[in-house]
């Protein structure tokens, strides 16, 4: 019995300290992600996109990454033209529909963007293009260009409401941390 609690204790004790006790807020996470991206970037202008990527590896890989607003579509997509870059198509387009999935909107930079030049011809980077063209175009529909009336439709109605809260998401970037 002694010996079962005694490696009962002994596991816990080893499971705590695989996992960290406190994982960082959002804001933690951003502020620590940016000087990491500047460096990639200054390893960028070098054209050494192995070093970058190793960097942005090691960013990927930090639990709660997923969550932030800022860091993580940066990371993904700067790990997408890194693998481009570096002959690695399958990979590019993995992190590339990462992006994607995540709301990527920058559709002029997504299309002229040089470093993913070598996914262009890909039938699934079509797609993703038009993904992101479509996201983009959302801020021209007709019905978000609504002026005020009185009574509008439900389907103004729904739009603007749709309008709102992305601009919250997107404006608000830790809103759903707001008490």
């Amino acid at each position: 019995m002694f010996r079962t609690a005694s490696l009962l204790i002994l596991l816990l004790a080893i499971s705590n300290l695989a996992y960290p006790q406190n994982i960082p807020s959002d804001v933690d996470l951003d502020a620590y992600v940016q000087p990491h991206l500047n460096e990639v970037s200054e390893l960028w202008k070098e054209k050494s996109y192995e070093d970058a990527l190793a960097i942005l590896r090691g960013l990927h890989e930090i639990p709660g990454m997923d969550t932030t607003a800022y860091a993580w579509p940066s990371i993904l997509y700067n790990m997408a033209c890194a693998h481009s870059l570096l002959g690695a198509h399958d990979s590019a387009m993995f992190y590339l529909k990462g992006v994607v999935d995540a709301g990527y909107q920058n559709c002029d930079h997504f299309m002229n963007d040089s470093d993913l030049d070598p996914l262009r011809s890909d039938p699934e980077f079509k797609i993703l293009a038009q993904r992101v063209k479509r996201a983009s175009e959302f801020w021209d529909d007709p019905a978000i260009a609504t002026k005020y009336r009185e009574n509008i439709s439900e389907d103004e109605k729904l739009a603007e409401l749709a309008k709102f809260w992305m601009e919250v998401k997107m404006n608000f970037v830790y809103f759903d941390h707001v008490p």
